[in-house]
């Protein structure tokens, strides 16, 4: 059987092809596709069949025959999940039906799909040269314009990405993976191409990476000493460079500056006792010039006040027009600077 040639037979009965070699299927371009072929010097002819294979050498695919247009078989032509239809455009026809790789997976997405017209890639949306129709079926692609009849149409498939998500543990990948994943509490997903699977990877928790609890920790810092984090207060004063014009009894914050207005009545400015800082001051002053006449007392409470001749006492008396005096806790009492 080595030199017979048999034509315009049919042979039937799932035939067997024993051997550990291939077989042959015809092999051509794309030119010689579309003129067509025939036996013993008849006539060619361009009618095809259904079920028709060949090795295309001018896409470096196997394609078959669907009964209306020739498409790539899937994963034929190498490693390539990548189904490709081609048609020619007629200046009528702006419909033409999609074949996904795996025929029994519709399409999910346009965003799978690359159409091009005479190599120059299109755009797909309303208002734009394509959108495609996901529900129907087949699902079709349609042009906004027919393209004419020297167009040649091209649609890649690139293949869908199956929805089984699998978890697997970091160290299931290896050094292949590009090194140790090292965050915690973090989630990696992956895409295997080989076989159209996503993967959630669990990051692998280090020791010191949790953080502590941020339960009535309001307006504090995060800090760490290089092995543990910790919630730290930050160590400037909240009002800082402000102003507050008092004209009768007042309780001071730290970090506040204080403008005394005694042209009405003496009265007595009371300094905080909790929430101090060393190296915090408030700054006293008189605002009009009438200390002499109304004068300002400064309780520390339970702290003393140490003035600038350095005697000590709870109370601190202003009592000098135009005063101007700031008290600084040092960690263990008030000391007036003047």
């Amino acid at each position: 059987m080595s030199r017979t040639k048999v034509r315009g037979r049919v042979i039937v009965d799932n035939p067997t092809f024993g051997g550990v070699g291939a077989i042959q299927i015809p092999v051509g371009t794309t030119t010689q596709r579309d003129a067509g072929w025939a036996f013993d010097g008849a006539t060619p002819s361009t009618t095809f069949s259904v079920g028709m294979l060949r090795y295309n050498s001018t896409e470096s695919q196997f394609e078959g025959y669907d009964g209306s247009t020739w498409t790539q078989i899937a994963g034929g032509g190498g490693s390539t999940s990548m189904a490709l239809q081609k048609f020619t455009g007629d200046g009528t026809t702006v419909t033409y039906d999609v074949i996904p790789t795996d025929p029994n997976t519709p399409l999910a997405s346009a965003s799978t799909l690359m159409v091009d017209i005479n190599g120059l890639m299109q755009e797909e949306g309303t208002g734009k040269a394509y959108t495609i129709n996901l529900v129907s079926s087949p699902q079709t692609l349609t042009f906004s314009e027919a393209p004419t009849s020297l167009d040649v149409i091209t649609i890649r498939h690139l293949g869908e990405v199956g929805n089984v998500v699998t978890a697997v543990n970091s160290s299931a990948f290896g050094t292949s993976f590009g090194g140790t994943i090292d965050k915690a509490s973090d989630k990696v997903l992956m895409l295997d191409v080989s076989s159209n699977g996503v993967y959630t990877v669990t990051i692998e928790s280090l020791v010191g990476d949790t953080l502590p609890t941020q339960t009535s920790q309001s307006g504090k810092y995060l800090t760490t000493d290089g092995t543990a984090a910790s919630w730290g207060v930050l160590d400037v004063s909240p009002n800082e460079g402000s102003y507050i014009i008092v004209t009768t009894t007042h309780s001071a914050v730290m970090g506040t500056r204080i403008l005394c207005d005694t042209t009405s009545a003496a009265f007595t400015i009371t300094l905080p006792t909790t929430g101090l800082i060393a190296g915090e001051a408030i700054s006293i002053t008189d605002g009009v010039g009438n200390c002499a006449t109304n004068n300002v007392t400064v309780t520390g409470g339970t702290n003393n006040i140490v003035s600038t001749a350095g005697t000590s006492g709870t109370t601190l008396l202003i009592d000098t027009d135009g005063a101007v005096i700031t008290l600084v806790w040092s960690g263990s009492a008030w000391r007036a600077i003047v």
